[in-house]
């Protein structure tokens, strides 16, 4: 995994709705769905939504202050 654009390595402060450090709601313990927003240094935005069908997130991510896109469909079976 490479990094171009991000805070990884340095300090920064996110803020947002707890879980906060989380990546997608999909992985707190036990799993959940929905929305979830944070800021990191308040700027550099994070959004993600976790469902039944797909999950996808966008912006700077707040485990590791590193800027990703993530786009997985869940197939029935």
């Amino acid at each position: 995994m490479g990094f171009v654009v991000g805070f990884e390595g340095r300090g920064y402060v996110v803020t947002g709705k707890a879980p906060v450090m989380l990546t997608t709601l999909y992985d707190a313990n036990p799993p959940q769905y929905g929305w979830k927003t944070c800021l990191i240094n308040g700027w550099a935005p994070f959004f993600s939504y976790s469902g039944k069908r797909f999950l996808w997130y966008l912006g700077w991510r707040p485990a590791s202050g590193g800027f990703g896109l993530k786009f997985n469909i869940h197939l029935g079976g």
